[in-house]
């Protein structure tokens, strides 16, 4: 017995709509398939530059620069040293006939760098702070000719020196003299002294020789 037609045209499209059904599946995994290993992908791209220590991330990411640190860089530059950088103590005195020499030595005990360039301001003080007569020379007297201006930078823990001369013995011609127990030093420039304890007597109304400043604890 023949099969209808109609019954066979049925069949035949139930059959192409299941195929077409499966190949859709099909296709729809696929995709499923390929959107997870793009994200995989992306989310694990992001890639870190170790010489530079910049991190790319992947795009719409927020952008992250690490700054290295390294050790033994070099300072930052403070400008002219201030008082307030810089702590000040006596380290030799000695006595040649009626002239006496010191040295006095400035550590900058600040984290930053910085610089001195000429002749100091010297005030003679007593032990209440209250100033003395002070008459200052840059050079002559028993500094030694030698020491001339220069710049001298300081780094954090560096020390820089000053030689002074004076006379310890009253005159006639100048018999005023001043007993400092302290002096205070102006660096150039700056608008701040450093005070340094000190047992000085001063004649010839407070008259000092002085060296410009120099780098290290100078000779006298």
């Amino acid at each position: 017995m023949n099969e209808p037609t109609t019954d066979r045209s049925a069949r035949r499209h139930a059959a192409t709509r299941r195929r077409r059904i499966l190949i859709g599946v099909v296709v729809a995994v696929l995709v499923a398939a390929a959107v997870v290993v793009v994200l995989v992908v992306s989310g694990g791209s992001d890639s870190n530059d170790t010489a530079s220590g910049t991190t790319v991330p992947k795009s719409g990411a927020e952008i992250t620069t690490v700054v290295p640190t390294t050790n033994g860089a070099k300072p930052v530059s403070g400008g002219i040293c201030s008082g307030k950088q810089l702590v000040g103590d006596q380290s030799s005195s000695g006595l040649s006939g009626t002239t006496q020499t010191g040295v006095f030595v400035f550590t900058n005990q600040s984290k930053t760098e910085c610089t001195v360039n000429g002749s100091v301001t010297v005030q003679l003080a007593d032990e209440n702070g209250k100033d003395l007569p002070t008459n200052v020379t840059t050079g002559g007297g028993a500094v030694p000719a030698s020491l001339t201006a220069s710049e001298v930078t300081l780094a954090p823990g560096g020390q820089a020196s000053v030689v002074m001369s004076w006379s310890p013995i009253a005159v006639a011609a100048t018999p005023g003299c001043s007993d400092a127990k302290q002096i205070k030093v102006t660096m150039p420039g700056s608008d701040s002294a450093v005070k340094i304890d000190t047992r000085m007597n001063v004649c010839a109304n407070g008259a000092l020789n002085i060296s410009p400043v120099q780098t290290g604890i100078a000779s006298a």
